[in-house]
């Protein structure tokens, strides 16, 4: 396993578990996604909706069809995930692809941008 798969896989570990400082830090201060529904948000607003919020809970997130694509000192990633989740009581289990694009700052590959897309069949 390659370094950008091991940081794609921790940031979905981190997700899931709720760890916002190990999030925080995968996630470029200038972050910005796109969810499935196309609502546009910063870093701030990515933690808050996803890792903070007190009526989310994560159930699990599975990675697959991991496609890896580095240009230097930047990183193109697709892949397929299934998320399962609780949101104010509903259960939340959908199929998504995903296009996140990493880039290496200093030392580390820091995750820049990330948009969602629901897979409808």
């Amino acid at each position: 396993m390659n370094q950008l798969e091991l940081i794609v896989k921790q940031r979905s570990v981190a997700l899931i578990s709720g760890d916002v400082a190990k999030l925080s830090a995968i996630l470029s201060d200038d972050f910005v996604y796109i969810d499935a529904g196309g609502n546009l948000m910063d870093k701030r607003g990515y933690l808050e909706n996803y890792v903070m919020a007190t009526d989310v809970r994560w159930i699990a997130q599975e990675l697959d069809e991991i496609v890896i694509r580095e240009y230097g000192e930047m990183a193109v990633i697709t892949l397929r995930a299934h998320d399962q989740a609780e949101y104010g009581g509903t259960l939340f289990d959908s199929w998504v692809r995903s296009t996140f694009v990493y880039a290496k700052q200093g030392e580390n590959w820091r995750c820049v941008s990330g948009h969602s897309s629901r897979i409808l069949t």
